[in-house]
């Protein structure tokens, strides 16, 4: 499922009720100095390192920020060919795990010595959307099943040699709606806490004009993952994963980050909903650019969230807003300075880690 395939699929569903609820935040401005896509791709997608400083692949190079909080990004590695759709640190922070989507190429980058691409050095992961690091050596993914009405939840084993992908857990297939006509299952974005307890889901269904005709958000336990994983059997959807709020009451791209508090972060049509996954309710909602498709990336670090939207030129998924002053140019200083700064922002990581 492309980006256009998104956008209209997901309007008619959700626009009324987006309305009805955004709040436009006067907190965010526009940041100018992200990279922007690749040729080949639809977007961007962001992480952050361990030391907060904010991770960007552009589907060709793979972006760091020069400092914490600057504007300057640094090229680390390039020739990852893409469209991105994730971007997951490993959680002793070595690893960066790059998933380009439909493609089902899964590169692997070590941040302790970053090298550019070289050919056959990916994992393929067919169908697969979006993925979370569950474990040091497991990649969980959400993916389109080879049925193509069923999207699935698998986890894949990153340091095999060939890595292993198991099917964890099912999700509806588009039969479950009015017969199954003409209908089809889509994945989406994929969320986990930072302990790695919770995993966060949509299970979305369209028809055949693109209406939604479901789409609901469950929490699953990485504990009956993992159970699932080593007895190579399958968990329940409708038991074994547990429902977030109504059917079709919050943005239909899925949650994509866990905020400090445990607030979820969802991307969709006319705004970033932050949803408190304990009652159901939506908190707030980011909507800067107005009413727009929105993506969005979340610093687990500085816990700053950055909504994304698409270029009205290139339609790419890389226009960033981020919170005021959050990013700022470095102004000219002497040598001394520049010493102090970087020592403070090494401490400040280190604390935070």
């Amino acid at each position: 499922m492309t980006f256009f395939s998104r956008r209209i699929g997901a309007f008619l569903a959700v626009a009324c009720m987006v309305l009805a609820g955004t709040a436009f935040a006067v907190d965010f401005e526009q940041l100018d100095a992200f990279p922007s896509a690749a040729a080949s791709s639809y977007g961007i997608v962001m992480t952050a390192s361990p030391d907060g400083r904010l991770l960007v692949w552009d589907g060709w190079t793979i972006w760091e920020q020069a400092f914490l909080g600057g504007d300057r990004f640094a090229e680390v590695a390039q020739g990852y060919l893409g469209d991105p759709g994730f971007m997951a640190l490993s959680p002793d922070g070595h690893r960066l795990v790059l998933g380009a989507g439909y493609s089902g190429a899964v590169h692997i980058l070590d941040l302790d010595a970053p090298a550019d691409y070289e050919a056959d050095s990916e994992i393929l992961v067919t169908g697969h959307y979006s993925g979370v690091m569950v474990s040091e050596n497991l990649l969980l993914v959400d993916r389109l099943a080879d049925d193509y009405a069923t999207t699935e939840l698998a986890i894949v084993n990153i340091s095999a040699d060939p890595a292993s992908v198991v099917t964890v857990m099912a999700k509806p297939p588009a039969s479950d709606f009015n017969g199954g006509a003409g209908e089809f299952a889509v994945s989406t974005a994929l969320a986990v806490d930072d302990a790695k307890t919770a995993v966060y889901t949509t299970g979305l269904l369209y028809d055949a004009t693109f209406a939604t005709l479901s789409a609901q958000l469950k929490r699953v336990a990485v504990s009956d993952l993992m159970t699932a994983y080593n007895a190579k059997t399958q968990l329940d959807w409708h038991t074994d994963a547990v429902a977030i709020g109504a059917d079709l009451a919050f943005n239909v791209g899925g949650p994509s980050a866990v905020m400090a508090n445990g607030d979820l972060l969802l991307g969709g049509f006319g705004g970033v909903q932050r949803v408190n996954p304990d009652t159901g309710t939506v908190v707030e909602t980011y909507a800067p650019a107005g009413f727009d498709y929105y993506g969005v990336s979340h610093n687990p670090v500085t816990d700053d969230v950055y909504p994304v939207v698409a270029d009205p030129v290139t339609w790419a998924m890389d226009v960033v807003y981020g919170p005021a002053g959050a990013i700022a140019a470095l102004p000219a200083m002497g040598g001394t300075v520049l010493v102090f700064l970087a020592a403070s922002f090494l401490a400040l990581g280190r604390r935070r880690l």
